[in-house]
């Protein structure tokens, strides 16, 4: 059993900027508002993070001050995940706490993060770009900003859609998923939607139709294309009640409220045939770091929040010819600039 340590830690609010501005069918936005963690042990400090779009309704100053409020005591790592997990924090304030925490853990153990949880992780994984919905010369200088992706993912349900798509197709022919968040609001919408891309070769397409609309399993009865749900996964018990409706599932750390319960998700989604795409929110190289050593139990790798922002405080990850690389520094492997 580990020796119980002491921990300090503190909170503070970061914004985060776009290298364009990001627009989805949730909205347009310029910046994302996210949370950092350090914790301490009098040798090393790990770090998380918990990244805060506006559509989640969480006001960053009140998940900081839930979090310095948040008492660590004397405890090993193992109970002090335990500890964090049965408390009544928010989701973002123990999603940073328990990457901090890992990070740690990691460090004071001289390994990275992956090998401490057993898990087998490719050197090397391909990672999805994100293309916001936007007009045609928005697009030609996001992909002029992207030019060894191998695999974009498109978010649709915009006005221009179909423009967007037959642009996209004329000046690219790489891969591409498809995410709609929840745009289309009939199974004759999504599926006549599916089938345009299914046609241009489309590889999945994620959260179709709003959550917990009830034409939700017949759109996957009749969908030529592997669907992914998103927004329709909060929880553990989410994946199983959607088990018969989908492909897979996106986790993200801020949704299981970080590495220790995302790993229930990841067991759960394979016992029921499941696949998982590890995702982010918007986020810096501290968060996507953090979900990163989860790629080794999934199929799609999407941790491009780095990549679309220009204020990133953090280094450590590598992407190179539209990969990620597994980092094996002590813990997630990420630093603080400057």
């Amino acid at each position: 059993m580990m020796t119980p340590m002491k921990f300090r830690h503190l909170a503070f609010h970061f914004r985060l900027e776009f290298r364009h501005a990001f627009h989805i069918a949730h909205g347009e936005r310029t910046h994302t508002d996210t949370v950092f963690v350090k914790i301490n042990n009098g040798q090393q400090t790990g770090f998380g993070e918990a990244a805060l779009p506006p559509y989640l309704g969480y006001s960053p100053l009140s998940i900081v001050a839930e979090i310095n409020h948040y008492v660590l005591p004397e405890l090993s790592f193992q109970d002090q995940l335990t500890r964090l997990h049965k408390s009544n924090l928010s989701k973002p304030a123990r999603t940073a706490i328990d990457s901090a925490l890992h990070d740690l853990w990691g460090k004071t153990e001289n390994k990275p993060v992956y090998n401490l949880l057993n898990l087998q992780v490719p050197e090397s994984s391909i990672c999805f770009y994100t293309l916001g919905i936007s007009d045609v010369q928005a697009l030609e200088e996001k992909l002029a900003d992207s030019t060894d992706i191998q695999v974009y993912k498109i978010k649709l349900g915009g006005e221009n859609d179909h423009a967007f798509l037959k642009e996209f197709r004329k000046r690219s022919t790489t891969p591409f998923c498809a995410d709609a968040n929840q745009a289309w609001k009939s199974k004759e919408t999504a599926l006549a939607e599916i089938n345009r891309l299914y046609d241009l070769g489309c590889i999945f397409i994620e959260q179709p139709l709003p959550v917990g609309h009830r034409d939700l399993d017949y759109v996957f009865k009749n969908s030529k294309l592997p669907i992914y749900l998103d927004e329709s996964i909060q929880s553990a018990d989410d994946i199983k009640a959607n088990a018969g409706k989908c492909h897979g599932i996106n986790l993200k750390l801020l949704k299981s409220g970080g590495i220790q319960p995302a790993l229930e998700w990841i067991n759960t989604a394979r016992s029921l045939g499941l696949e998982v795409l590890i995702g982010c929110m918007s986020e810096s190289s501290c968060g996507a770091a953090a979900a990163l050593q989860l790629c080794g139990a999934s199929r799609y790798v999407d941790l491009d929040g780095p990549l679309l922002i220009t204020n990133d405080p953090f280094g450590g990850l590598r992407y190179e010819n539209g990969r990620i690389y597994t980092s094996d520094s002590p813990g997630t492997g990420v630093y603080e600039k400057g």
